[in-house]
């Protein structure tokens, strides 16, 4: 069976929009064509309403593990921050450096900072 012809008009331009994005995300472009494929029962092993349910479910399930995948990847792209040359975080902090950080806001002497920082790598060697 053929699908029918887009008719000219509004309902074109929103299908040529909605191409344009699909093309952009290949994996969900494939993802409509697999599930269009089950509505029309390409395979023809559709034979009953149960059978139907049960492939259209199924493929909307991996149609909706796609998109939020193909989601995560943009927005973890958009929220990283570039990576500058030269700079990379090496590791954990130690003990010393949190405990000079939290000193930071009070304003205590470097003297006082560093004996107290001392202290902290005795009571937790290594």
């Amino acid at each position: 069976m053929n699908p029918p012809a887009l008719p000219a008009g509004p309902f074109f331009d929103d299908a040529t929009h909605l191409m344009a994005r699909l093309q952009r995300h290949p994996q969900l472009h494939e993802q409509v064509a697999a599930l269009l494929d089950e509505v029309e029962n390409r395979a023809g092993a559709l034979n009953t309403g149960d059978e139907a349910e049960d492939a259209i479910v199924e493929r909307m399930r991996q149609f909706g593990r796609c998109a939020l995948t193909q989601w995560a990847e943009q927005r973890h792209s958009a929220v990283q921050p570039a990576r500058t040359a030269g700079l990379r975080q090496v590791g954990k902090k130690t003990l010393l450096a949190n405990d000079l950080w939290s000193h930071r806001v009070d304003r205590t002497a470097l003297a006082e900072r560093h004996a107290h920082a001392a202290t902290v790598l005795r009571r937790h060697p290594g």
